[in-house]
């Protein structure tokens, strides 16, 4: 329900991802993507792209507004890049699973999410007026290695 995800993101960003210190910042960073892709292996319905987008919105916040750069670089290393690299359809780790064929086990993949779509989010939030220019160049340099990747995935 996109009502109840609006309203988790809302208490998610406001109470914890806003806030110093960075410990736990750093924490709900470095678990999203990984437990994302775990409640979409059991799910009935694999996430959409519009659904996962809709999941990490607190966190494009923070690629494109944190105060701290560290925090930034963190959610652009630990939760854009692994997406790319670890969970999407164009990672080597998709790649390779595709080619061994071994249904008994499910992927951690997120197959319905389209990189391309991501990739354009990523360039969006980039051009958004109100980014930070210190992150504007990151993210499109992120928006970049997502093209690259869709490009060398075929």
């Amino acid at each position: 329900n996109l009502g109840i995800i609006r309203l988790f993101n809302d208490v998610l960003y406001e109470q914890a991802l806003s806030h110093t210190p960075n410990g736990l910042r750093f924490h709900l960073i470095d678990l999203c993507i990984e437990e994302l892709a775990k409640a979409n292996q059991t799910a009935d319905i694999p996430l959409t792209e519009a659904t996962f987008l809709d999941c990490v919105e607190p966190y494009f916040a923070l690629a494109s507004k944190a105060v701290d750069k560290n925090v930034q670089k963190r959610v652009m290393d630990k939760l854009l890049l692994r997406f790319l690299n670890e969970y999407s359809f164009v990672s080597d780790v998709a790649l390779r699973e595709d080619s061994k064929e071994h249904e008994e086990e499910k992927s951690l993949v997120f197959s319905e999410v389209h990189v391309g779509t991501v990739a354009k989010f990523i360039f969006e939030v980039a051009s958004e007026s109100d980014t930070d220019e210190r992150y504007r160049k990151a993210l499109y340099e992120m928006h970049k290695t997502y093209v690259r990747q869709i490009r060398e995935a075929g």
